[in-house]
């Protein structure tokens, strides 16, 4: 596997495993595209793991100041699309 900042990575599937690991890997530093059947499971995935985010940054194990950039660089996409 290549470092974080060479490229971006497409997980397939955004229910609880897909989901938890586009956010492994945000937290990892990779850019990170995630694709699902429907805009409104993606939202639900995207509400799941900023909620989870916002816990780790209030509970300071993760500065929002370097977590924050790498997760608004995340791409969504429909199967369809």
């Amino acid at each position: 596997m290549t470092s974080p900042a060479s490229g971006t990575i497409a997980i397939v599937g955004n229910g609880v495993i897909g989901h938890g690991i586009a956010e492994v890997l945000a937290k990892g530093g990779w850019n990170v595209c995630l694709i699902g059947r429907s805009q409104d499971s993606l939202s639900r995935a995207i509400d799941h793991i900023s909620s989870s985010l916002d816990e780790f940054i209030a509970a300071e194990l993760l500065p929002a100041s370097a977590l924050r950039p790498r997760w608004n660089r995340r791409r969504v996409r429909t199967s369809q699309s």
